[in-house]
């Protein structure tokens, strides 16, 4: 009777070590990424599964606006504020909002440090545009070098020439993926 008792204990035993081992494997399985890096340098995906293609984002060259009130004109004083601007009210690209979502985003190589490389920067809608201010001059307060609204994120090498960029809790609105040194934008809006 104690064998018997014995071997169900060894069979509970192998049975919850077997349970245990394949739960880690699959949770695991199911957490990595397989989606292709995007074809071209400068381009930047949603990766909207585990595998495949990625979702392609929308893509626009921002446009520089430089806007004075009238009191420039017409005393010298005032303000003059520079944006960057975007056509269309909301992006084409939708994303469902979610705790953490990730975009993969292809340089030359992935040796730099992607801080010094990637923006991700909210956008103000308006009527039919979105827009972000790059900068602004006072009269008497002196120049300011813009307030844009960066978003955190955290990033890490994504194949032989990506980085993917993992934001968690962004709020519904309208965003973008850019670099320092360009006016393309990668856009994309968050939808509750």
């Amino acid at each position: 009777m104690s064998r018997i008792k014995n071997q169900i204990k060894i069979m509970k035993t192998l049975l919850l070590t077997t349970a245990l081992f394949l739960t880690t494997l699959l949770s695991g399985y199911s957490q990595t990424i397989k989606v292709s890096e995007p074809e071209w340098e400068g381009e930047a995906i949603f990766v909207n599964d585990s595998i495949g293609k990625g979702l392609t984002l929308e893509s626009q060259e921002g446009t520089l606006k430089t806007k004075s009130n009238a009191s420039v004109y017409i005393t010298g004083i005032g303000k003059t504020t520079s944006v960057l601007s975007v056509k269309g009210s909301v992006s084409t690209v939708r994303i469902k909002k979610n705790n953490e979502i990730k975009f993969i985003y292809r340089f030359k190589d992935n040796g730099a440090n992607p801080k010094n490389l990637i923006q991700v920067i909210a956008l103000t809608k308006k009527k039919d545009s979105r827009t972000v201010e790059v900068g602004s001059y006072e009269t008497f307060a002196g120049a300011s070098s813009g307030n844009l609204a960066y978003v955190e994120y955290k990033a890490e090498k994504y194949g032989t020439s990506s980085y993917i960029v993992t934001i968690t809790d962004l709020k519904s609105g309208e965003y973008a993926l850019s670099t320092p040194t360009s006016n393309t934008m990668y856009l994309f809006g968050i939808d509750e």
